[in-house]
């Protein structure tokens, strides 16, 4: 019996409900200056995020400006490093040479004196100072076209 009167009373509640359901809201209807302002303010938008996109583009650019300049600049002071590490390596090895030529005309001249060179080991040490000698020239030339680079 309970049960049966609280289904009444819902369906008496449910009735009442649907007696009273509102009409679904219709929307209004934008006016022409309405739809003419919504369409300015597009623009603007628009206008405003296409001039952000070109200071991004901008911005991008100037940084890649800048980060070829530094490795230009990083280029060339490498180069500059080089050359003048390949000038000391150079004037090492002119010195190096006339060492060796020390070296060798101080041992002909001892073994002259003591006797103990014959003609062919004094002929074999000179051709040993020619070259050096040789080496010495193509180093010096070398030396100054680094010169001119630098």
């Amino acid at each position: 019996m309970r049960t049966i009167k609280f289904l009444g009373f819902l369906l008496l509640l449910a009735c009442f409900n649907f007696s009273f359901a509102q009409e679904p809201k219709t929307l209004p209807v934008p006016t022409a200056e309405e739809i003419k302002l919504k369409q300015k303010l597009e623009k603007e938008r628009l206008k405003e995020a296409k001039s952000i996109e070109q200071r991004i583009a901008k911005a991008e650019r100037d940084t890649k400006k800048a980060e070829k300049a530094r490795r230009k600049a990083e280029k060339s002071i490498k180069s500059k490093e080089k050359i003048v590490s390949q000038i000391e390596s150079r004037k090492k090895a002119i010195a190096k040479d006339l060492k060796k030529i020390e070296k060798i005309e101080a041992s002909i001249s001892k073994g002259e004196r003591k006797g103990k060179l014959s003609p062919v080991d004094i002929k074999n040490l000179n051709n040993k100072i020619a070259k050096l000698h040789n080496n010495i020239r193509v180093n010096e030339l070398k030396l100054e076209k680094l010169y001119k680079k630098q």
